[in-house]
C-alpha cells in the first residue's frame, strides 16, 4: 500500500524508518473478528457463572429437603408401637426421601456439567486471546521498518505489488560499522601476542581463539591522496589456518566508517569531501603492535640467498682514533640472519641468534668470490 522513497537501491535509511506499509484491511478485520469472539466467550462465561451460582443454591435447597425427608423416616422408625402408623405411610416417607436424594444428585450432576463447561469456555478464551495476539502481531508487521542504519542494496516489489509471506522487501547493508577480512602470517601473530600495547587487553578467559584487541589503521589509496580510518583488530575469521596461504584469517572492525582522514602525497591533511568506507574496497591494514622484540633493520641488498649477510670486522689498524672505520685491514665474516619481515627495500631481522648488532659494518655490494 505504501513504499518509501528511501526504499530504493543506493538510498540510505535510519533505524526505525518506515520502508513499506502492507494493506492493513484484512488484518484489521481479523483482529476485530477474533476480538468479538473473545468478547462473546467472556459473556458466555459470565452467564455460566450465574448458572453455577444458581445451581449451588438449588443444591443447598435440595440438601435441606433431603434432611427433612430423612428426619420424617427416622421418626417413623423410632416409634415402638407399630399400630400407630401403617406400613404404607412408612413406605411413602421412604419414597419421598429417595426422591429428595435423587433430586440432590441431579443438581450435583448438573453443577459438574456447568463447571466442565466453564473450564472449556476458559480454555476457549485463552485460545482466543492467543489468536488475538497473533492477529495483532500480523497487523503490526504490516509496517516494515528498517532494522539498522544502512544503505539499500536490493529492493522488492513496487507500490501496488503483491508480497508473498516471507518474501524479500529490501536488503539493507549495515553502514554503521564495517568489517575487513585480512590475513596475518604466524610470525606476526607472535608479535601480536607479545605486544606490550595489547597486554592489558588480553582476554581473561584463556580462550585460545580470542585475540587481544589491538588498534589498527585502514588505508585506501586514491592516487593523489590516501583515505585513512581508525579500526581495531577484533577476532579470528574462523578457527583454522588458511590451507592455501598458511596464514591466519582475522577481522578488523571500523566502528566509524564515515569518519575518514584524507592525506595528500606530502602527508599533510587536505580538505576534501568525506568518503565513507564501502564494501568491496581493497584496502591496506596497518596494525599498531609493540611486540617488545629486538629487531635489526638491514638494506634488502645486504641479504644474500639463504638469508646470509657479509659483515666486515676491522682490526686495530682499520680503526680511527675516534673509533670509526678507515682504510685499513679487516676480515670478512658470513652471518646467517633470521628474517622477520620484508618491506619495500628494507629487511627486518631478529637480533637474537643472528650474530649481528646495531652499528655493524655490512656489505651491500655484490661479491663475486669472497675470501
Amino acid at each position: 500500500a505504501f513504499k518509501s522513497e528511501n526504499c530504493r537501491v543506493g538510498h540510505t535509511v535510519k533505524t526505525g524508518e518506515l520502508l513499506v506499509l502492507v494493506d492493513r484491511e484484512d488484518y484489521e478485520l481479523e483482529v476485530r473478528q477474533i476480538g468479538e469472539n473473545v468478547k462473546q466467550a467472556r459473556a458466555n462465561l459470565t452467564e455460566l457463572n450465574v448458572q453455577i451460582t444458581a445451581r449451588n443454591r438449588q443444591i443447598e435447597l435440595a440438601q435441606e429437603d433431603l434432611t427433612l425427608k430423612r428426619r420424617e423416616v427416622e421418626r417413623y422408625e423410632k416409634i415402638d408401637d407399630p399400630g400407630v402408623y401403617s406400613k404404607s405411610e412408612l413406605d411413602a416417607a421412604k419414597l419421598k426421601e429417595l426422591q429428595a436424594r435423587d433430586a440432590l444428585q441431579t443438581e450435583r450432576d448438573q453443577l459438574e456439567l456447568l463447571e466442565a463447561s466453564r473450564d472449556r469456555l476458559g480454555a476457549a478464551i485463552d485460545l482466543g486471546l492467543a489468536q488475538l495476539d497473533k492477529a495483532k502481531l500480523d497487523l503490526k508487521r504490516t509496517e516494515i521498518h528498517a532494522p539498522i542504519d544502512g544503505i539499500i542494496t536490493r529492493e522488492g516489489p513496487e507500490q501496488g505489488g503483491f508480497i508473498q509471506r516471507g518474501g524479500m522487501i529490501a536488503v539493507v547493508q549495515d553502514s554503521s560499522q564495517m568489517e575487513i577480512r585480512c590475513s596475518l602470517p604466524m610470525r606476526q601473530m607472535n608479535w601480536l601476542w607479545k605486544s606490550s600495547q595489547s597486554e592489558a587487553d588480553l582476554p581473561q578467559t584463556n580462550n585460545a581463539y580470542q585475540l587481544p584487541e589491538t588498534p589498527a589503521t585502514v588505508h585506501f589509496d586514491m592516487g593523489a591522496a590516501t583515505c585513512n580510518w581508525h579500526g581495531r583488530l577484533a577476532y579470528f575469521d574462523g578457527g583454522q589456518v588458511d590451507q592455501q596461504t598458511r596464514m591466519v584469517p582475522c577481522r578488523v572492525i571500523v566502528d566509524r566508517p564515515k569518519e575518514v582522514e584524507i592525506a595528500g602525497d606530502a602527508g599533510a591533511p587536505i580538505q576534501s569531501a568525506p568518503l565513507t568506507l564501502l564494501a568491496g574496497m581493497f584496502v591496506t591494514v596497518e596494525i599498531h603492535a609493540s611486540p617488545g622484540i629486538n629487531l635489526l633493520r638491514l638494506p634488502e641488498r645486504a641479504v644474500q640467498p639463504g638469508n646470509h649477510v657479509w659483515t666486515v670486522k676491522l682490526d686495530d689498524a682499520g680503526k680511527s682514533d675516534a673509533g670509526g672505520p678507515q682504510a685499513g685491514q679487516g676480515s670478512l665474516h658470513k652471518q646467517r640472519v633470521n628474517v622477520a619481515h620484508i618491506s619495500d627495500d628494507m629487511v627486518l631481522a631478529y637480533a637474537h641468534g643472528s650474530g649481528l648488532s646495531a652499528g655493524d659494518l655490512i656489505v651491500i655490494s655484490p661479491l663475486a668470490s669472497p675470501t
